[in-house]
């Protein structure tokens, strides 16, 4: 709950006195290879984040299911080109995430779970993000580095430097270090995505002053 509440004052000081707000969601929730586990709360997480920011007035969402990796960077670097100086964006990824070499890596539906060149780096998205906007980077990336069937579950130790965020930029994620992000278990969704939700539903407004 307190990382919720950090998240909704810094997702208010990011927009406030900005001209837009333009939001990108992608959840992984199924992958081409049979080997790769599935996630299916990771699309109840993304629908669950689309309709608690599409409450907030003329916010801009867009809403990518399980894209390939070329699918992935053509739709993120055409939503990040309709940004104008100093709006804001909000991506968020729902889906399977890996750590290797000091760098983060998203794992896209056509992925190969064995060919690095085959995942999506974080800092190539982040090189498509205009130094005159302010961006907020949100991170639930599940099971880290368990993403392959028969493998024991474990976590992956995430190097700090493959989450440096730019000037004007706000990365927050799932899991650091050898914690592992988990889920709910009820089934309700992903423990971090379920408590940012509930913040920005109202939870993390504690004085009530909306």
């Amino acid at each position: 709950m307190k990382r919720s509440i950090l998240l909704f004052f810094l997702i208010v000081l990011a927009l406030s006195g900005f001209s837009a707000l333009k939001v990108f969601i992608v959840c992984i929730a199924s992958y081409d290879d049979p080997s790769i586990l599935p996630l299916p709360l990771a699309q109840k997480d993304a629908l669950n984040m689309k309709e608690a920011l599409s409450r907030i007035p003329d916010a801009e969402i867009t809403f990518l299911e399980n894209p390939t990796y070329g699918g992935l960077i053509s739709s993120l670097k055409k939503w990040a080109r309709s940004a104008r100086d100093q709006d804001t964006l909000i991506f968020y990824y729902a889906g399977h995430g890996i750590s290797k070499g000091g760098e983060f890596y998203f794992i896209p539906s056509d992925a190969d779970p064995e060919d690095e060149y085959t995942w999506v780096p974080f800092k190539r998205l982040k090189s498509y993000i205009s130094s005159d906007v302010k961006a907020v980077w949100l991170i639930d990336a599940c099971y880290s580095g368990s993403m392959v069937k028969g493998r024991p579950l474990r976590a992956v130790r995430v190097e700090k430097e493959a989450f440096r965020a730019g000037e004007g930029q706000v990365i927050i994620t799932s899991s650091t270090g050898n914690e592992i992000s988990r889920e709910m278990s009820d089934g309700s969704g992903g423990i971090f995505t379920v408590a940012l939700v509930e913040g920005l539903e109202g939870k993390a407004d504690e004085d009530k002053d909306g």
